[in-house]
């Protein structure tokens, strides 16, 4: 079969992970749940045929007349009337059969009649309530044989269960070509959508964990495929300084371009605020472009906070450097926690570092983001792996007790700064220590406080 020509599905991120779509000929089992998108999924499969490579297709159902259903599917901005006036698709209830052979006769007759090149039948497991086991699984045996008759065609047959081999009963799976199963699952305030390939038959793939998916207008189902990255790139040779030995010293020598620096704090807007002067003033020193990503503040507040970073800048950059800084372009982009997930928010921030290609990136606590900390951490290391691998040098923000908590997570990272707000000779400062794992430096510690006479930082010796 890996021999006969590939068409694609047309599910947003499915068929690149198939390898550019899937044989002609092919008979897929989409299995899952009722709500986790398997109608959506054989609707979606005809919808880009039709639309996009005028290929005809039927949709078969057991469950569904068809005006409810071409009205659910408009809310989804696929107009499946228009599609019907046009010739490309075709809608077949079947709601009132009364035997399993007269089912299968009947698509039988009309596949054979029309030549199809998609088709969606839905759902196998309404066929068990019209006769006794052996009789209904004879029936889709017969089924499953007419269409494997088809060789240009592609077939989508869904059913309704938590698991493929509850199936085992009805269908002989090793008839089946490619097996994907759905599922959605609970995350605090949001329900999380998960696809997984069981197996696909004449298509290449890499194993994958289950993937996460999520229906919306317009793109209808679209797939969030991470990044895969064979292994860590290495830091450029490039080196990034300030215009102070002391600072520079702290960090091993400075920071390498695409270095990615982990800054935990005890309090901590202190940190995102530290993250915010340092990325600023490279780029002032540098040039480049300025990316901002905050889940907790609003684009006029990160504003207001990089105004203020004057009083840093006054002791890491010389004067000409603050007099005449190099042309630097900011992007400031604002996460609404209460609307997204933690793996739309993770694509998005894939999608913008690909785009915009940015030299500098300070991210706001990703432990802010509603989701389990394992999976959170997962979705991170891709992120971090490919800004890497674009040489983004990226600031990350923490509080002191995930860092004591979760150690091995810091491992990622090539710069570790700890600030540690106290008081010391009357003044507010920071205590600031550093351990550069890309110099393999052993870490050090110098003191920064606010002169509130000067308005600016000193560095202090303690």
């Amino acid at each position: 079969m890996s021999t006969r020509e590939k068409r694609l599905l047309g599910i947003n991120g499915l068929d690149s992970i198939l390898g550019g779509g899937v044989p002609r000929g092919s008979i897929i089992l989409v299995t899952g749940e009722s709500g986790s998108g398997k109608t959506i999924f054989g609707a979606k499969f005809l919808y880009e045929g039709a639309l996009r490579y005028g290929e005809k297709g039927i949709y078969i159902s057991f469950n569904e007349s068809k005006e409810k259903f071409y009205n659910y599917m408009m809310k989804l901005s696929m107009d499946f009337h228009d599609l019907e006036r046009r010739g490309l698709i075709h809608y077949e209830e079947m709601l009132e059969y009364r035997s399993v052979d007269e089912i299968v006769n009947k698509i039988s007759n009309i596949l054979s009649k029309f030549g199809y090149s998609r088709i969606t039948i839905d759902s196998l497991t309404s066929l068990k309530m019209l006769g006794d086991e052996r009789t209904v699984k004879e029936s889709i045996r017969t089924l499953l044989t007419n269409l494997a008759k088809s060789r240009d065609s592609i077939t989508l047959l869904i059913a309704n269960c938590r698991s493929p081999n509850e199936l085992t009963s009805l269908i002989d799976l090793s008839s089946i070509d490619g097996i994907i199963h759905l599922d959605v699952v609970e995350y605090q305030d949001f329900m999380i959508r998960k696809l997984k390939i069981i197996k696909f038959r004449g298509v290449d793939i890499v194993p994958q964990e289950s993937l996460i998916f999520d229906i919306t207008p317009n793109k209808v189902i679209r797939l969030h495929v991470p990044i895969h990255i064979e292994e860590i790139p290495p830091l450029s040779e490039e080196l990034y300084t300030f215009d102070n030995d002391r600072i520079n010293n702290l960090l091993g020598g400075g920071i390498r371009k695409g270095a990615q620096v982990a800054v935990v704090s005890n309090i901590p807007k202190i940190g995102f605020i530290f993250s915010l002067c340092l990325a600023k003033s490279l780029a002032m020193k540098y040039g480049g472009r300025l990316l901002v990503r905050t889940y907790t503040l609003s684009p006029n507040e990160v504003d207001i906070l990089l105004s203020k970073c004057y009083v840093l800048e006054n002791v890491i950059l010389s004067e000409d450097v603050r007099r005449r800084p190099k042309k630097y372009i900011k992007h400031i982009m604002s996460h609404s926690l209460t609307s997204k997930d933690l793996f739309t928010i993770s694509s998005e921030n894939r999608a913008m570092d690909l785009k915009l290609r940015e030299d500098f990136l300070v991210a706001d606590s990703f432990e802010l983001i509603p989701a389990k900390f394992t999976d959170v951490a997962r979705e991170h290391v891709n992120n971090i792996w490919l800004r890497k691998k674009l040489g983004i040098t990226a600031f990350y923000n923490y509080h002191k007790s995930t860092y004591n908590e979760h150690p091995e997570l810091f491992n990622i990272y090539d710069i570790i700064l700890l600030l540690e707000a106290q008081t010391y000779l009357g003044k507010a400062c920071l205590k600031i220590s550093a351990t550069n794992f890309a110099r393999l430096r052993p870490p050090s510690e110098l003191m920064l406080c606010y002169d509130i006479l000067k308005d600016s930082y000193i560095l202090m010796h303690k």
